[in-house]
């Protein structure tokens, strides 16, 4: 392969071969088997296949290929696609974000300046640095203040939070679970 990236929960990987300028992108699963050759009409937009589904553009259109090969468009609501769960998935529209099924139906109006989903199930809400916990219909559970930044970290049920100059833990209800504050922290997005 000229690259692949990394497998997901699923035990899926998207990987590519490029022929003479060619990106040819397929899904192998573990044992490095192709499950579904990709084509060049599709353009893969997430990098991970989550729930046996994989974020693709056809057309300047959202949807998801499944591992049969079946594609399923998103709603023209949806002008970019920033993450992918089991559930369902964060979108842009008009700048704002929200999340939706994979039915369609949007569980969180796109109304937010940023979304990140977290590991139980619920989302961390930004709107001009004012950040809500929403619960898994995407109501309001609580609203935390005075911080400037918050990012989740994976698998943890804790965020990265920056308060003053400083950073400290969370937990999902916006208490502080460090004993000292952070002062310096690198955060590396993929």
């Amino acid at each position: 392969f000229s690259f692949a990236l990394p497998f997901s929960e699923d035990g899926y990987a998207l990987v590519c071969k490029e022929i003479d300028g060619n990106k040819n992108w397929q899904i192998i699963d573990n044992s490095g088997k192709a499950i579904l050759k990709i084509g060049e009409k599709y353009s893969p937009c997430y990098p991970f296949v989550i729930n046996e589904k994989l974020a693709v553009l056809l057309d300047n259109h959202f949807g998801f290929l499944d591992l049969s090969g079946k594609y399923i468009r998103c709603s023209d609501v949806v002008e970019k696609i920033t993450d992918i769960t089991k559930d369902g998935f964060v979108f842009c529209s008009k700048y704002k974000y929200g999340f939706m099924n994979y039915n369609g139906e949007q569980i969180i109006r796109a109304r937010y300046s940023g979304l990140q989903v977290l590991d139980n199930g619920k989302f961390l809400a930004n709107n001009d640095n004012e950040f809500l916990f929403l619960n898994s219909k995407g109501e309001k559970e609580v609203s935390i203040d005075g911080y400037k930044d918050i990012y989740v970290t994976p698998n943890t049920n804790k965020l990265l939070a920056k308060i003053g100059n400083n950073w400290e833990l969370i937990d999902t209800e916006g208490k502080i679970v460090t004993k000292n504050p952070l002062s310096e922290v690198n955060i590396i997005q993929t």
